[in-house]
């Protein structure tokens, strides 16, 4: 009766039973060990059979950027405006085909020259086909809004402001 694992009841002895609860729990261990290390040596040999060589890519050139003809138009204008006798320095935004031109003139002008020297200034950048209508200001306070605009130090609702402001003058 030593081999027969069942004790007079036809049970079967409760250490017994343990013991082959514990080898189940063993076998599911050792199966997901197995299944872990399949799955890591599987992934070697593709890293292996598929190697990427990142090292040899040569590195990716920079997009280039988006044309930006508008951009092109302000400085061909701010270009031919800043020739102008007189004129110190000139900003020139590009709103669709209207150009808004900003005048910081010597402070030696008289102003019976400020008006020529916007007439000239208007005429340079009229020639363009991109430009429709051209407004030229020489009032110092536009034309500090229009540098801050530019930088980004002022929000884009001023341009209205600067828009009617210049109209107005011109009129």
């Amino acid at each position: 009766m030593g081999n027969n694992k069942k004790n007079n009841n036809g049970y079967e002895n409760p250490d017994d039973i343990k013991l082959k609860e514990s080898r189940l729990r063993d076998n599911r261990i050792l199966r997901a060990i197995f299944l872990l290390a399949l799955i890591v040596i599987a992934g070697f040999a593709l890293t292996w059979a598929f190697p990427r060589n990142i090292a040899e890519k040569p590195p990716a050139a920079p997009a280039p950027a988006p044309a930006q003809p508008g951009r092109e138009i302000m400085t061909i204008i701010t270009e031919r405006v800043s020739t102008v006798e007189g004129v110190e320095d000139a900003r020139v935004i590009v709103l669709s085909r209207i150009a808004l031109i900003a005048l910081d003139l010597r402070s030696d002008i008289p102003l019976s020259q400020v008006k020529i020297i916007k007439a000239e200034a208007a005429s340079r950048a009229k020639d363009l086909p991109e430009i429709d209508e051209v407004l030229v200001t020489a009032n110092p306070g536009l034309f500090e809004e229009v540098v801050k605009i530019l930088e980004g130090d002022a929000p884009l609702e001023r341009l209205e402001y600067i828009y009617e402001s210049i109209r107005d003058q011109n009129l």
